[in-house]
């Protein structure tokens, strides 16, 4: 678990910091917008075009899914050693599929 903790630090610090840059930058994007003197119904569609995910409980579910099957992957494999970085690389590999399976079920739904 100690050496599993700063992979875990890190990625909430990375999240956060990706959250704050979004909501960053939406903002500048929708003053621009608010400043171009656009029509009503061209900035409302150009607000919705700006706005998150179709389906944002669907995307964490698949990714604790696939980080929960990752986990479960790691208990029943032998430990080679403690400064392995396996474990790491199955994780992501497993978190990874979650996210390219809420991808392609997304796409697959808008299309």
């Amino acid at each position: 678990m100690k050496q599993l903790l700063p992979f875990i630090t890190l990625i909430a610090i990375l999240l956060i910091l990706n959250s704050t840059i979004t909501q960053v930058l939406q903002y500048y994007i929708r003053r621009r917008l608010l400043d171009a003197g656009l029509s009503d119904e061209a900035r409302q569609r150009a607000f919705d075009s700006l706005g998150a995910p179709q389906q944002p409980a669907l995307q964490w579910a698949l990714a604790l899914f696939s980080g929960g099957l990752g986990l479960i992957t790691l208990a029943y494999l032998p430990a080679a050693s403690a400064d392995s970085p396996l474990p790491y690389g199955i994780e992501a590999v497993f978190l990874s599929a979650g996210f390219l399976a809420y991808h392609f079920l997304n796409r697959r739904s808008a299309s």
